[in-house]
């Protein structure tokens, strides 16, 4: 028993520390390997979620941490990934359930607190999701998806001042993100979301090319609850370059954009322009 006990814990932290690399193939193996080991190990089966998300592969992720769940019913990790793996699929309200319950079992838990925040966001009452989000800097730590979601809000309600200082908090805690993991996209987009709300349109046009320079151009990316592929990408450098006054450059991604995706509209104002 103590044997395969400690092959288990071997193997699981192998495939956590592939996870945490950004090494999203291996320790999907690796996790595999492990609930093989124990097949009723919640804490792998939301570990898979979490990978499965950061592939792409949302069915999977919900699966996984749907699994984890039925284990441990109330294991407010993947109670919280499952929200966003729902705001994902636009399931606002399911989202928005999953949250209030992890938030009911810990009320200072940062990521459900964001959770909440989004899904008063999504559904447009910004004084809901202010709070909300207020409540996650305060309780749960200045997390930079927290701050990123108080911003976006104070800038709705005409915050302005207190708008950009959460933003500039933001993306600093951002550029410590993208020193530890300089290959991965989610954090440029990010970046370049800032950049582009602010209109910082060169700052914005050069850190969504960073995110074309490192992504897999054939998938989705999820990253909390913000989805982006490839086209999304370019029509983001197709604003940035649109706003700058660079017609022809603008035009060119925007023929780009409709080779992939005719009916594409801001590729068609890009191209018309």
């Amino acid at each position: 028993m103590w044997d395969k006990e400690s092959e288990f814990d071997a193997v699981y932290d192998k495939g956590l520390t592939e996870l945490m690399r950004g090494d999203l193939v291996s320790a999907e193996k690796t996790l595999m390997q492990s609930l093989q080991l124990n097949p009723n190990s919640h804490v792998v089966h939301y570990q898979l979620g979490r990978c499965y998300l950061r592939l792409g592969k949302l069915l999977k992720a919900q699966e996984e941490l749907e699994n984890a769940i039925r284990i441990q019913a109330e294991h407010i990790p993947s109670l919280a990934e499952l929200g966003f793996v729902y705001l994902c699929q636009d399931r606002i309200a399911e989202a928005g359930d999953i949250f209030k319950k992890a938030v009911n079992l810990r009320a200072n838990h940062g990521k459900s607190l964001i959770g909440m925040s989004v899904c008063y966001f999504s559904s447009g009452n910004w004084v809901e999701a202010y709070e909300w989000a207020s409540k996650a800097v305060q309780l749960g730590g200045s997390h930079f998806m927290a701050l990123y979601l108080l911003a976006k809000t104070e800038k709705v309600l005409g915050h302005v001042q207190e708008a950009e200082e959460h933003f500039k908090k933001a993306e600093e805690l951002l550029e410590k993100t993208t020193e530890v993991a300089p290959e991965q996209p989610e954090s440029y987009f990010m970046r370049g979301e800032i950049a582009l709300i602010g209109e910082f349109y060169n700052k914005a046009y050069e850190l969504f090319h960073e995110v074309e320079n490192r992504m897999d151009k054939n998938r989705e990316y999820y990253f909390y609850h913000e989805k982006f592929n490839y086209i999304t990408i370019l029509n983001k450098q197709g604003i940035c370059l649109k706003q700058l006054g660079k017609k022809e450059e603008a035009k060119t991604i925007g023929n780009k954009i409709l080779q992939l995706d005719p009916e594409n509209k801001l590729a068609k104002l890009l191209t018309d322009g």
